[in-house]
């Protein structure tokens, strides 16, 4: 995922859009939580999120939904595998999505020629149906021929009644772009703060980025899905093993522990157990366990690690070279720190209740 921003105006020019600029008068800057991407909302404008396992909902609107009807509003729907969702490429997605739309409309006002825009093709639909006017921005990962895809689809849909769609043209037309993924990474590990001397974090910012999106999608209280995130092979770090060990959802114990040594400043190092879980019984009890744990922890928020939470891992490993993205989600109760190997996660530890030092230790 190299490109994760753009201008879906209807007169299908592409740039990538200027959040960095001033907001526009009587706008706000809108992070979409929780990739970090942006969008301009209209102040007095609510904002709403519906996220599913597969996508990513936004929804901006003029109408309070707990009060009235949404009548007029920008919604962002990205797909992230719509072969898994629906069994269908990402163009023929959207081609389909077309042909329904146009099947069904009072009136088709407008149809956009395929246009290629470096790693998407978008295209429009201008509609009417029923009461509302809507203008559809869609994009499918890959060219034209819909090659060089791995599965991404998204969409921005601007929707008013018919009666109103004059007047609320100048507010959508301010609203012509969306960043999905903040794309500035200053708060990776080494940005926002020094690392250790000998330590080194190589992840790339596209790296960060894909994983940010498997992570938000993934980590849920569902084992089922959790398959997702973990392969056959899983370390459970000490923090969340001394949280998960006793669970009842451990049918098959790991067979293989071993004892972390964490540097707690001052001289001071503590000992405590972690599990290398092998095979898929052990897998499987541990996303079972950690299912139930989710559950207790409300809306994840993923973000990249802080200093503290960075020394909490490197501080216990063996090695200094990070190449994989390293990633927090922070639960009502807990933190969970992911370690990335290539597409899953390789360690998974809690790190809000570890006292580790900040400071630089000797490994």
């Amino acid at each position: 995922m190299k490109l994760l921003m753009f201008l879906v105006a209807p007169t299908g020019l592409f740039a990538p859009p200027a959040f960095g600029d001033d907001v526009p008068d009587g706008f706000m800057l809108q992070i979409l939580e929780p990739t970090g991407g942006k969008i301009f909302r209209p102040i007095g404008w609510t904002y709403q999120e519906a996220h599913t396992s597969n996508a990513y909902n936004w929804i901006i609107s003029k109408e309070d939904p707990d009060l009235k009807p949404i009548q007029t509003s920008v919604r962002v729907v990205w797909y992230l595998k719509t072969e898994k969702q629906f069994e269908k490429a990402p163009k023929k997605f959207i081609n389909d999505f077309i042909a329904e739309k146009v099947a069904t409309a009072d009136k088709v006002i407008k149809i956009c020629e395929p246009e290629e825009m470096y790693l998407f093709t978008r295209v429009c639909l201008e509609t009417e149906e029923g009461p509302n006017h809507i203008l559809y921005s869609l994009f499918w990962e890959g060219d034209a021929s819909g090659s060089n895809s791995t599965g991404m689809a998204f969409m921005m849909i601007k929707t008013a009644k018919k009666a109103d769609w004059s007047h609320y043209l100048p507010t959508f037309d301010q609203i012509p772009s969306v960043e999905l993924i903040d794309m500035t990474h200053q708060d990776r590990p080494g940005r926002a703060y020094p690392l250790p001397p000998a330590a080194h974090y190589d992840a790339t910012d596209e790296s960060i980025d894909a994983a940010v999106a498997l992570l938000a999608t993934n980590l849920v209280a569902d084992p089922d899905i959790l398959t997702n995130l973990f392969s056959t092979k899983a370390m459970c770090g000490p923090g969340l093993w001394r949280l998960l060990k006793d669970s009842s959802q451990f049918l098959t114990p790991p067979r293989a522990r071993g004892i972390a040594r964490m540097p707690m400043g001052n001289g001071v190092t503590n000992e405590a157990a972690f599990a290398f879980l092998q095979g898929y019984e052990e897998v499987s009890s541990f996303r079972r366990a950690l299912a139930l744990l989710l559950k207790t922890q409300g809306k994840l928020v993923i973000r990249e690690p802080n200093q503290k939470e960075f020394m909490a891992y490197w501080a216990t490993i063996n090695y200094d070279r990070i190449d994989d993205p390293m990633l927090v989600a922070v639960g009502s109760d807990y933190t969970f720190f992911c370690q990335f190997l290539k597409d899953k996660v390789f360690l998974m530890d809690e790190v809000q209740k570890a006292d580790f030092a900040t400071k630089a230790v000797e490994k």
